[in-house]
């Protein structure tokens, strides 16, 4: 078993479907750069990543 995770910052009057989002994102690069990692959705570095994840 392996855990994957995505973790966003919360900045004063972002909403939480934005947040949610993100978070999703970064979970999603988290599984496709081999599993059992965290990575960090920041301003930007989410930007270049493909729809379908």
């Amino acid at each position: 078993m392996s855990a994957s995770l995505g973790v966003v910052q919360y900045h004063s009057g972002v909403d939480l479907a934005s947040l949610l989002k993100q978070a999703d994102t970064a979970m999603y690069i988290a599984k496709n750069s081999g599993r059992n990692r965290v990575e960090t959705a920041h301003s930007g570095a989410l930007l270049n990543v493909p729809p379908y994840l």
